[in-house]
């Protein structure tokens, strides 16, 4: 599974936490996404990024109800309410 993501997060030079939270991030979501067979996922996503607890995601395609899932639980997971996560489509 690719893992050709950017990642970014507000403060991320002082408060480096934030990127090392998207990485555990990264890997919760590989994990699921392995369990279920969705070995195409990381192909879909751009970019993570972490701004004071709201992790932005954004995509290529748009995500399955499925994968959205992935990012809560992970998010979650992180100890940030799964609610605090924005879905964007990007220009390819």
């Amino acid at each position: 599974m690719s893992r050709d993501i950017k990642l970014t997060a507000y403060n991320q030079d002082t408060e480096s936490y934030r990127i090392d939270r998207l990485n555990q991030v990264v890997g919760y979501v590989s994990a699921l996404a392995d369990h279920y067979g969705n070995a195409d996922l990381f192909k879909k996503v751009v970019s993570l990024h972490d701004h004071k607890g709201e992790l932005t995601v954004e995509w290529k395609v748009a995500p399955s109800e499925g994968e959205k899932e992935f990012f809560a639980k992970a998010w979650a997971n992180s100890c940030e309410p799964p609610e605090n996560i924005v879905h964007k489509i990007v220009a390819k």
